[in-house]
C-alpha cells in the first residue's frame, strides 16, 4: 500500500529546497570561478557555469604542492593538539573556581575575569612572546597563546555550579579523590560544555594566521590560513598596483654594453649580501628580531650602531638629528656608473585645456632668470618665514618648523635652480658645493630603463609567486637567517624555488619588453 503524499508540506519543502540551493550557491560561485579563465573573468565577470574550462588555477596550485601540502599538515596538527589542549585545560581550570569550597575561589575568579576586562596590549604580548617565551618558529607558538581562553572557562564554570554538590559529596564518602572525581564524575557530566568549547577552539585554531604572522618567520612552519592570506595579499597587491612598473627584484649591470635583466638572487652581490648578514645575525650584531622590528627611529633611539641612506643625507649632516653621531660617506665604485635621476623625476605636466597654460610657463622662465622672484618663491619673506643665522644660512623662524611651514621643504624640489639654491637649516654650503661637484662626475648616468613600464598583465600570476617568494624566503636570506644552511645551499634553495614558481616566463617577458624600449 502506497503511501498517500502530504501536500500540506509541499510548500515548506520548496522554502527548505530553495534555501537550501542559497546556501550552496556560494560554493558552487567559487568551484566555477576557480574553473574560469582570467581573461573571461575581467570580460565577462564570474558565472555559475564556465564557457570554457580553464585549469591554470590548480596548474598554479600543483607547482607548489609542497607548501600547500605543509599548510595542511602544520593546521591539522595545530587544531587537534590546540583543541585538546585546550579543552584539557580550560576544564581543568574552570572546576576549581566553580567551588565555593576552595579557598580563595573569588580571587581566582577574579584573576580570569580581570582578564576578559584588561590586557598589556599587542607590545608587551609580543615582547612576552618573543623574546621571553622564545615562541618563534615551532608549533608550540600556534598553540599555546590560546591554550587558556577566559570567555571559555567562565562557560564551563557556570556549567559546574549545576552539577549538584550531592554526587561530589556521596563520591567523597565512598574515598575518591579530587582528581577521580572530576575525570569519572564530573567531566562525563559536562559532555555538553565541553563539545560546545572543542568546537569554539577548533574552529580558532583552524582559522587563525594572527600568530603564524607575528611569531613564524620559518616558511616550513606556517600554517595554511597564513599562507592563503599571503597569496589574497599578493593578489590584492597586483589589483591594486595596475600596470605600474615593479622591478619585482629583478636587475641589471648598467656597466654593460647592453640591458640584460638578471634576478636579484642569481647575481653574486645577493650571496655577498647574505653572507654579511649570517655573520652579524650570527654574531648578534645584527637584531634576532629584525624583520619583526616595529620602531622606525631605531638609530635615533640607540638600538642600531649605523643607519645607511643618501649620500646627500651624510654630507648634509642634519637629517638624523643625533648629538654626538658621525656622518660619512664612500664613493664604494669609483670606476663604475651611477645612476642620476632623470629630469623627467621631477617633472609636471600643464593642462593645455587650462585657460592660461601660458602663465606657468612665465613663471617658469622667472624662476629660472630673477633670484629675488627665487627666492620668494622658494623661501618666501625674510623675517616671516625664514630668517639668516651667523652664517647665512637660512633657517625656520623661532616657532616654526619643518611640520608648519610650507618653505624649505620637499615641496620644493620641482622648481629647484642650482644657480639660484641656498644653504638652509636642511643643507649646507659644504653640503652644496660637494652635491654641485659630484654632479660634474662623467659616470653618472641615466638609466636606460628610466620611464620602463610594460604591462605584466599576462605574467602577473607568475610575478605574485615571486613577489611571494622573496617575502617568505628572500627577505629572510637578506635578514641572515639561513635556517640552518650554509649561505651557498640557502640561496640555492631559493633560486631552485623562484625557478619552479615560473622565473623563466618572467625573464623571457621582461627581457623582451627591456629590449623594446631600449631600442626606441
Amino acid at each position: 500500500m502506497k503511501k498517500a503524499v502530504n501536500w500540506k508540506n509541499f510548500p515548506i519543502s520548496v522554502i527548505l529546497a530553495v534555501f537550501a540551493l542559497l546556501c550552496i550557491l556560494p560554493f558552487w560561485l567559487v568551484l566555477a570561478g576557480s574553473l574560469t579563465g582570467e581573461e573571461e573573468i575581467m570580460s565577462c565577470g564570474y558565472s555559475l557555469f564556465p564557457r570554457k574550462v580553464d585549469f591554470t588555477a590548480y596548474r598554479i596550485l600543483l607547482n607548489d604542492m609542497g607548501r600547500i601540502l605543509s599548510g595542511y599538515k602544520i593546521s591539522i596538527i595545530v587544531t587537534v593538539l590546540g583543541t585538546a589542549l585546550s579543552v584539557f585545560v580550560v576544564t581543568l581550570a574552570a572546576w576549581p573556581i566553580s567551588q565555593e569550597r576552595v579557598k580563595y575561589h573569588s580571587f581566582l575568579n577574579f584573576f580570569v575575569l580581570f582578564t576578559m576586562l584588561f590586557n598589556g596590549g599587542m607590545v608587551p604580548w609580543f615582547i612576552v612572546c618573543r623574546n621571553m617565551l622564545h615562541l618563534t618558529d615551532s608549533i608550540w607558538a600556534l598553540i599555546l597563546p590560546y591554550l587558556a581562553n577566559a570567555w571559555y572557562i567562565f562557560l564551563v564554570r557556570n556549567y559546574y555550579k549545576g552539577i549538584p554538590n550531592e554526587l561530589v559529596e556521596a563520591a567523597k564518602i565512598d574515598g575518591a579523590g579530587e582528581y577521580r572525581i572530576f575525570f569519572r564524575i564530573v567531566f562525563p557530566l559536562a559532555k555538553p560544555v565541553v563539545a560546545t568549547i572543542s568546537l569554539f577552539a577548533c574552529l580558532n585554531y583552524w582559522n587563525d594566521w594572527w600568530l603564524g604572522i607575528m611569531l613564524i618567520d620559518n616558511v616550513e612552519v606556517q600554517p595554511l590560513q597564513l599562507l592563503l592570506r599571503t597569496i589574497t595579499s599578493n593578489i590584492q597587491f597586483l589589483s591594486s598596483a595596475g600596470n605600474s612598473m615593479n622591478y619585482h627584484m629583478l636587475t641589471f649591470d648598467l656597466n654593460a654594453s647592453d640591458v640584460t635583466l638578471e634576478p636579484i638572487e642569481q647575481t653574486e652581490m645577493f650571496k655577498e649580501a647574505v653572507t654579511w648578514m649570517k655573520k652579524w645575525y650570527d654574531e648578534g650584531i645584527v637584531s634576532k628580531n629584525e624583520l619583526s622590528e616595529t620602531d622606525t627611529k631605531m638609530f635615533e633611539n640607540g638600538k642600531t650602531f649605523a643607519k645607511v641612506g643618501l649620500m646627500e643625507t651624510a654630507q648634509q649632516g642634519v637629517t638624523f638629528n643625533v648629538d654626538g653621531a658621525e656622518y660619512g660617506w664612500a664613493d664604494l665604485y669609483p670606476d663604475g656608473k651611477y645612476r642620476k635621476d632623470s629630469p623627467l623625476n621631477n617633472a609636471f605636466a600643464i593642462n593645455k585645456n587650462a585657460a592660461n597654460p601660458e602663465r606657468l610657463l612665465m613663471l617658469l622662465e622667472l624662476l629660472n632668470t630673477d633670484e629675488e622672484a627665487y627666492d620668494m618663491f622658494m623661501y618666501g619673506v625674510e623675517g616671516e618665514t625664514y630668517v639668516k643665522d651667523e652664517t647665512g644660512a637660512l633657517q625656520y623662524p623661532e616657532g616654526q618648523d619643518a611640520a608648519t611651514s610650507t618653505y624649505l621643504g620637499w615641496f620644493n624640489w620641482p622648481f629647484v635652480r642650482q644657480q639660484f639654491n641656498k644653504p638652509s637649516g636642511i643643507i649646507t654650503q659644504e653640503a652644496l658645493d660637494a652635491e654641485h661637484k659630484w654632479l660634474e662626475k662623467e659616470s653618472l648616468v641615466v638609466s636606460p630603463l628610466t620611464g620602463f613600464n610594460p604591462d605584466t598583465g599576462s605574467i602577473k600570476t607568475e610575478l605574485a609567486q615571486r613577489d611571494q617568494l622573496y617575502d617568505e624566503q628572500g627577505k629572510l636570506l637578506l635578514a641572515g637567517i639561513t635556517n640552518g644552511d650554509d649561505v651557498d645551499t640557502a640561496v640555492q634553495k631559493y633560486i631552485d624555488s623562484q625557478k619552479a614558481a615560473g622565473l623563466d616566463a618572467i625573464m623571457s617577458f621582461m627581457q623582451g619588453e627591456a629590449d623594446k624600449y631600449v631600442a626606441k
